[in-house]
């Protein structure tokens, strides 16, 4: 099955020096996607490849786009190893807006203006967005760890 993500065209036009991806049946796939590229990159597999590109010492910034939840591990490692923040998901605010938030705080570190307003859901919200907000404030409550208290 050919890879359907455009990751090899932003390998040739970026040319980082790491790459994460998620399948590890998929690596071989994608080096012969990239094999002309000149300087290629690091590959890294799982979650912890992309705690490891996040935190990557020559990166400033660090875009997280991943889907799902997934997109919480590497942009707490991308705020811990001091970089700036900008999100390409709705999934890290929802599930991790009141940790990441003040992590963020301590940090030093700046995130998009959207985050600030994280948890005031739009007035339009369905009401299972507003459920799952609760669900996950009480929950951040329970752990200690809501900036609310």
């Amino acid at each position: 099955m050919p890879c359907r993500h455009a990751r090899h065209k932003q390998v040739r036009e970026f040319q980082p020096k790491m790459v994460a991806l998620k399948d590890a049946s998929k690596v071989a796939e994608f080096k012969a996607l990239i094999k002309d590229v000149p300087q290629q990159p690091e590959i890294l597999v799982g979650d912890e490849g992309a705690v490891e590109v996040a935190r990557h010492p020559d990166a400033e910034s660090v875009v997280t786009g991943i889907v799902g939840c997934a997109g919480l591990l590497p942009t707490v490692a991308a705020i811990k190893a001091k970089k700036d923040i900008c999100l390409a998901n709705k999934e890290t605010l929802i599930a991790g807006g009141p940790f990441v938030l003040p992590l963020a705080r301590q940090y030093g570190v700046s995130a998009p203006y959207r985050w600030r307003n994280a948890f005031r859901p739009p007035s339009r919200a369905t009401g299972g967005l507003h459920r799952v907000c609760a669900g996950l404030c009480a929950f951040w409550r329970r752990a200690g760890q809501h900036p609310a208290g």
